[in-house]
């Protein structure tokens, strides 16, 4: 999703696009982050000093394709190396008590 002018935009209500402009962002594009199955685990923005246009094909498959990239690594970090870190946490606190 693309917000051209934050300024000018219906996406936001007046405080959230005050909030926004007071940082400096007149412009946003946002990327969902994708687990393999299709369902969103989060997302990503991109925001700009000036307003956009429209983002060029190319650019949008790019920055579609990182989302899917993110996304998956994302998933495989929460189902591998946290699930590993809690097993180990939880048998050494197991073991001492």
């Amino acid at each position: 999703m693309t917000v051209k002018d934050v300024a000018s935009s219906g996406t936001f209500d007046d405080g959230s696009r005050q909030a926004i402009l007071q940082t400096g962002s007149r412009a946003c594009h946002s990327v969902p982050l994708l687990r393999p199955n299709g369902t969103v685990i989060g997302m990503i923005s991109s925001h700009h000093g000036h307003p956009l246009r429209d983002l060029a094909p190319a650019q949008l498959t790019v920055l579609q394709e990182l989302g899917i990239q993110v996304g998956r690594w994302l998933s495989w970090y929460r189902n591998t190396a946290v699930v590993t870190a809690l097993n180990h946490l939880h048998t050494r606190a197991v073991g001492h008590s």
